[in-house]
């Protein structure tokens, strides 16, 4: 019965995956991030104009910039939900994913950087906010790269031969998948009260990669049942811990943010690197 469960609920995310990853929907989504930075520009426009009624123009900002962080913030919303269809795959793809939305974080937070800025923009009024902000844009490029020489080092191995013990090790991360959705989904109805309520917004974000830890934790404990072997154990084990530095770096103070995510991402670089020098030499 328990396993009939599972696969009743396996085959919904299936369901789910297959219009996620559409064309039609890619579109759409496309179309949904244009309508949002446009339409930002146009109420922030009515805002100072004057012309919002004042029960709404309190959460209307004035500054067109704002539309930039806004548009990337729904960017990052749907870049999420596409990370947790990654992670039913490779543990490795998987990883990559959330490199690539911590990239996207940096370059989010060069964005809200730029929306301080006055209008016009002067230059003694933005030198001081340069520099940090050119440290998140230069350790965006170089996870970029890290990302790069990530996927030509990588080497996709299943974590057991037995074909039965395989698709039971997807179907309880495809499980996952879909707790993750429902937990995600709740982070951001919570980002909007907040919002609603004048508070500090956007730690969606934070909160997710925190679930994120016990998420890859969970599974470096349940490939135990598949897999005991200490190659595989120390690359999910050090995996969990790139996680962990990402999610510590989300609240650190400026500089270094970009560093521990760069660090972070020369750590996970390396460890492929040896890791796939470790399957030539000893699996051939």
């Amino acid at each position: 019965m328990l396993h009939s469960a599972a696969g009743h609920l396996a085959n919904f995310y299936n369901k789910i995956e297959h219009y996620w990853e559409g064309d039609k929907n890619h579109r759409h989504l496309g179309n949904f991030i244009v309508l949002t930075f446009l339409l930002s520009l146009l109420l922030i426009f009515l805002n100072r104009q004057g012309l919002i009624h004042s029960a709404f123009s309190a959460y209307i900002p004035v500054k067109y910039f704002s539309a930039i962080v806004y548009a990337f913030v729904v960017l990052l919303v749907f870049e999420i939900f596409s990370m947790i269809f990654v992670l039913p795959g490779s543990v490795s793809s998987s990883m990559l994913k959330q490199f690539e939305i911590y990239s996207l974080i940096l370059l989010r937070d060069v964005f809200k950087g730029i929306e301080a800025f006055p209008e016009p923009v002067q230059w003694h009024h933005v030198v001081e906010s340069i520099y940090p902000m050119a440290f998140d844009a230069g350790g965006a490029l170089l996870i970029f790269i890290g990302i790069y020489y990530i996927r030509k080092l990588q080497l996709h191995k299943k974590i057991t031969s037995d074909k039965r013990k395989q698709n039971q090790f997807v179907e309880i991360k495809k499980i996952l998948s879909l707790l993750l959705i429902v937990i995600f989904i709740g982070l951001i109805v919570y980002d909007v009260f907040l919002f609603l309520n004048h508070a500090p917004t956007f730690k969606m974000f934070t909160l997710f990669y925190t679930v994120l830890i016990f998420f890859d934790i969970f599974l470096v404990l349940v490939s135990l049942r598949y897999n005991l072997s200490y190659r595989v154990l120390f690359r999910n084990s050090a995996f969990a811990i790139a996680t962990i530095m990402l999610r510590l770096s989300l609240t650190a103070p400026a500089y270094y943010k970009a560093l521990i995510g760069v660090s972070s991402i020369a750590f996970v670089l390396i460890l492929t690197f040896f890791y796939s020098k470790y399957m030539r030499d000893f699996h051939k």
